[in-house]
């Protein structure tokens, strides 16, 4: 079963009503729990759809630095990491993935930089596509 990640939620719907990204994450995050554990409940191991854990570098932010790009990426794990404490971990599957538009994919980041922050997810899989040319030696 598929379930929006707050990452994802915050990047594409407007923020009107919090002051800052912070807020809503964190607004996110706990409405988020409330669907998760909703999940649990119907016996469903939802997916945690996080594309913009990657993308967003592609298409949002292209002139950061790897170091700057994880930096504005740390806070919806943070966010998932509140959302899913004391949940089991074996039930969530988060998917990350480096867009699937038809356009140049030369400012993608590295899976292997990508990495240490994608594991700080409390869950136990990592899903990830990872099938274009640029990621063909990962």
């Amino acid at each position: 079963m598929n379930a929006a990640s707050r990452g994802v939620i915050s990047l594409f719907l407007q923020n009107a009503y919090f002051p800052d990204r912070q807020a809503c994450l964190d607004a996110l995050a706990d409405a988020m729990r409330v669907a998760y554990c909703t999940f649990l409940e119907a016996g469903q191991a939802p997916r945690l759809d996080g594309p913009e854990l990657a993308l967003s570098r592609h298409m949002l932010v292209t002139a950061l630095s790897d170091a700057g790009f994880l930096t504005m990426a740390a806070p919806p794990v943070t966010a998932l990491e509140h959302a899913l404490d004391g949940l089991p971990r074996n039930n969530f599957r988060p998917h990350i993935c480096w867009v699937n538009d038809e356009g140049p994919h030369c400012c993608l980041i590295d899976m292997a930089v990508m990495l240490p922050l994608l594991m700080r997810m409390p869950t136990r899989y990592l899903l990830s596509e990872r099938s274009y040319p640029r990621h063909g030696h990962e």
